[in-house]
């Protein structure tokens, strides 16, 4: 029993020393510093690199309780010279900046500053009611035009406004029983193709009534010169005075002993235009040979247009 007891104690004393030895900052047998257990310094080793690891996330107040400007001690693959916080520069992307400040690759606030069409405008910033935005042709900063833009947040139509006013932009059927005029305030856009729409009749109004073979007519395409009186031409006109745009399509005349022409003046900026018949018209050309009745909204042509400001 004593020699028992005797062994425990000499056992529990070369614990101690074991614990010792693991517990304080030793060296082994090579000269290198042991890093088990306590906290043991080793100035030889290299110093952590800052980890970034999104573009823009800051290291300010994180709960890892690192403080202002530290650093974690996990490296990764930045690049030297990457930094964090809002509106610093990413090393990966020369003059590029990410963070709260915004990125400067001609964006503000994450909204592209230079939009071509009112469909993109809308998905950018949802909510925009409808009015008058500055677009820009092939999203150039260098071509832009003011659009009439409605319902943003769902078939975004892009309308030209035409401040030489309704009085400079009418469409006629001239007949014998009475006749049709239709003025225009904005005419419907294709932003891309840079197109008029002459059968979009939203912001356009409408007088007078003709009876054509059965079809009561009440409006007229936009750019249409039609009579039925058998010598008499009616008269259109078109003028984009004001906008960015000239005309670059042209009209042609069709029906029955059909006259008239559409005049380009002002370097295509206004249209003047003749038709008549019995009945005949003049109209947009494009996208086919001549439109049959360009009336009531069925003349399904289109006016090219070129950004000349």
């Amino acid at each position: 029993m004593r020699g028992w007891v005797v062994g425990l104690v000499v056992g529990a004393s070369g614990c101690g020393g074991l614990s010792e030895a693991v517990g304080g900052a030793g060296e082994d047998e090579t000269g290198t510093a042991s890093t088990t257990g306590g906290p043991s310094t080793n100035d030889d080793a290299p110093s952590p690199t800052a980890t970034n690891p999104s573009a823009g996330d800051a290291s300010v107040g994180s709960d890892d309780g690192s403080g202002p400007g530290s650093t974690s001690a996990a490296a990764d693959d930045t690049t030297a010279g990457d930094t964090m916080g809002p509106g610093t520069t990413d090393g990966t992307d020369a003059g590029s900046t990410t963070g709260e400040g915004g990125e400067s690759d001609g964006t503000s606030g994450g909204v592209a500053a230079t939009p071509e069409t009112c469909a993109e405008l809308g998905s950018q910033q949802p909510g925009l009611p409808d009015g008058e935005y500055t677009l820009y042709v092939d999203g150039d900063v260098g071509q832009p035009w003011t659009a009439y833009c409605v319902d943003l947040d769902g078939t975004a139509q892009a309308y030209l406004p035409l401040p030489a006013g309704a009085a400079n932009n009418f469409s006629e059927y001239a007949h014998n029983s009475g006749g049709v005029q239709t003025e225009f305030t904005r005419v419907a856009i294709d932003e891309v193709a840079l197109q008029i729409d002459v059968d979009d009749l939203t912001f356009a109004a409408s007088s007078g009534s003709v009876n054509h073979s059965g079809d009561l007519v009440t409006e007229m395409s936009f750019g249409v010169a039609m009579s039925c009186t058998n010598g008499l031409l009616a008269d259109a006109r078109v003028d984009l005075t004001g906008t960015a745009f000239t005309v670059t399509s042209g009209w042609c005349t069709a029906g029955t002993a059909a006259g008239g022409q559409g005049i380009p003046a002002d370097g295509g900026r206004v249209v003047e235009i003749t038709g008549g018949g019995f009945c005949g018209w003049t109209a947009p050309s494009l996208p086919m040979d001549c439109p049959y009745n360009p009336f009531n909204g069925n003349a399904g042509s289109v006016i090219s247009l070129q950004y000349s400001p």
